[in-house]
């Protein structure tokens, strides 16, 4: 409990410096009255809609998506889980960004970071990473992760561990959301230039 704590404490103090001034900080608009962080987090009273949502304050999709499917791709498909829903409550374009707390907002997201319902032209999410339990830690591996466990923190490119399952590659193993990058690189953990994130697993 200790080390949760902790971390989540130095995740606070990092991801606060850096969502500012990015295309998430939303403390200039009239109904966030000012503030960075509470769209998404409070410090109380946070849903439990979603299990080990980081003190989620927005109100939770209830969408059902149509899912990425291929015959060359190995992992089953499933509706969005975790972290990936969480980012869906305001990309999919069913929730107002502004329902959030008690209040039901009207402020919709639009253009291309309105993804929609249809997820069949995107990247799979809470998919398996199915790799991992087939041949252990290898070299395959270590372009993407380091050898330290489950903490997803830890890695170039996290996948999320739920009870009970294999890891996940979710939205935010590609993309951070407190990221205050260029706009052009869509919260990109790191740069995509010469396809060089999508390189490091799909370079087989």
């Amino acid at each position: 409990m200790v080390v949760a704590i902790v971390s989540l404490i130095f995740a606070t103090t990092s991801s606060f410096a850096g969502i500012t001034g990015s295309v998430h900080d939303f403390s200039t608009q009239g109904w966030s009255a000012g503030r960075i962080c509470t769209v998404c987090h409070t410090p109380h009273n946070a849903s439990q809609t979603i299990a080990a949502a980081p003190l989620w304050n927005h109100k939770v999709t209830t969408a059902t998506y149509t899912l990425y499917t291929s015959p060359t791709m190995d992992e089953t498909t499933v509706q969005p889980l975790g972290i990936s829903k969480l980012c869906l409550s305001c990309h999919d374009g069913t929730l107002a960004v502004d329902s959030f707390g008690d209040q039901t907002g009207s402020t919709f997201i639009s253009g291309e970071a309105n993804i929609g319902t249809d997820l069949s032209n995107d990247h799979p999410i809470s998919v398996s990473w199915t790799h991992q339990t087939i041949v252990g830690f290898g070299p395959q591996c270590t372009n993407c992760h380091d050898q330290i466990g489950e903490d997803p923190s830890k890695f170039v490119l996290p996948f999320y561990k739920y009870a009970g399952g294999p890891a996940k590659i979710e939205c935010s193993s590609c993309h951070d959301p407190h990221n205050n990058g260029p706009p052009n690189e869509k919260l990109l953990r790191m740069s995509n230039n010469g396809s060089a994130l999508c390189l490091t697993c799909h370079n087989r």
